[in-house]
């Protein structure tokens, strides 16, 4: 198994739209990449400072689909 993790941090002037959109887009990703073994994003739980504000994580059978994706 093979887990990509992303940690995203968003600029200080982006608006809850853009955000919005941005989960939008990675929330269509697994329509389109079924080397997907499994998805998930979300936001921090702020339970921390200084974490990320949001990640990305994909998991894959074998590294081949992880470079598909």
């Amino acid at each position: 198994m093979i887990r990509h993790v992303v940690l995203l941090h968003w600029k200080p002037n982006t608006t809850p739209e853009q955000i919005q959109a941005v989960i939008d887009d990675l929330n269509a990703l697994p329509a389109d990449i079924p080397q997907l073994a499994g998805y998930s994003v979300g936001p921090d739980a702020g339970l921390a400072e200084g974490n990320a504000d949001f990640v990305v994580i994909g998991e894959f059978a074998t590294a081949d689909h992880y470079k598909i994706y």
